[in-house]
Formats: C-alpha cells, sequence, structure tokens
C-alpha cells in the first residue's frame, strides 16, 4: 500500500490547546516535527486541519 497523504487534526492532536490559536502563537507538541519531516521525506502530503468551534462562531478570522 502506497500511502499518499496523511489529514491531522491541529489543534489537541499535534500541538495546541483546547482554545482557538492564532498560527503564529501554535506550538506544536514534542517530536511532532520530526514525525512529519518522516513522512514529508517519504513522498507523503501532509495536511493539518481545525475544527475548533471559534471558526463558526467568527472568533477567528482570515488572513489571505
Amino acid at each position: 500500500m502506497f500511502l499518499q497523504a496523511v489529514f491531522m487534526d491541529r489543534d489537541g492532536t499535534i500541538g495546541g490547546s483546547g482554545s482557538v490559536i492564532y498560527p503564529g502563537d501554535f506550538k506544536l507538541f514534542s517530536d511532532v516535527a520530526e514525525s512529519i519531516q518522516q513522512l514529508k521525506k517519504s513522498g507523503v502530503l501532509n495536511c493539518s486541519f481545525t475544527n475548533q468551534s471559534g471558526n463558526s462562531f467568527r472568533l477567528t478570522t482570515i488572513f489571505l
């Protein structure tokens, strides 16, 4: 089986906390960066997402 992509929940899984954290303030849990680098070196696409409810209540903003 060839692994093409990994989708990782951002907040509480690869780092952060239970509240909305802006990208500049987000901190990965220990050893996560090394694991992501290993996946990247293997050619695996890494995608992270968040399902924090603050987004649906417009407590966050989008910077493009």
